[in-house]
């Protein structure tokens, strides 16, 4: 690249490009070259002539129905696993509570605590 000023328009030094050259210019000898990747090549396993067409028809249903079945199994995975982790063990803690419970019991410790006024 030519300088009429005599500066050097590629120093790394110098944060702010040339003002005699142009951007373009330094942008496109320093843009990388497709010239540097190797050209595509055909395979042995590619058939040659024409591909074959994506199915489009009924795409949208098919994945609609395939994640809508594995949603559906998710969710009663999820169900059962609630059920059986948290549900029933809550249930049966309850039950173990109220077994031994006496409300006429309970009743007389908070009067006696003055929990209520009225009594």
């Amino acid at each position: 690249i030519f300088c009429p000023n005599g500066c050097d328009p590629l120093r790394m030094s110098d944060l702010r490009p040339p003002s005699c050259v142009q951007r373009s210019v330094l942008f496109r000898e320093h843009s990388p070259s497709f010239a540097h990747f190797p050209a595509a090549t055909m395979s042995a396993d590619v058939p040659a002539g024409r591909l074959p067409k994506p199915p489009m028809r009924g795409l949208l249903i098919g994945h609609l129905k395939k994640h809508g079945a594995i949603a559906v199994v998710f969710a009663i995975t999820v169900t059962i696993g609630y059920k059986l982790a948290i549900a029933d063990p809550r249930k049966r803690h309850y039950e173990d509570f109220y077994k031994n419970y006496d409300v006429k019991r309970e009743f007389e410790a908070m009067k006696e605590a003055g929990v209520f006024q009225c009594a």
